[in-house]
């Protein structure tokens, strides 16, 4: 993947957590769902699964590097 996809792609993902309770827990060095490198939960996604699965089922071909 091109490094400057995935950096947009990690910036929607920060967006999405902090409107969600697993990105806004008080406790972001502990507790076994919490990233403490990059505050962010492990476990879960952000987006709902219909957006998910729209992500998956249409890749931007663009955004990745073939060799």
């Amino acid at each position: 993947m091109r490094q400057d996809a995935f950096k947009t792609y990690v910036e929607d993902m920060d967006k999405q957590f902090d409107k969600l309770i697993w990105g806004n827990v008080a406790d972001h060095d502990g507790g076994y769902y919490m990233n403490a490198q990059h505050h962010r939960p492990t476990v879960h996604m952000p987006y709902r699964s219909e957006v998910c699965y729209e992500m998956l089922a249409t890749p931007k071909t663009e955004d990745y590097i073939f060799e």
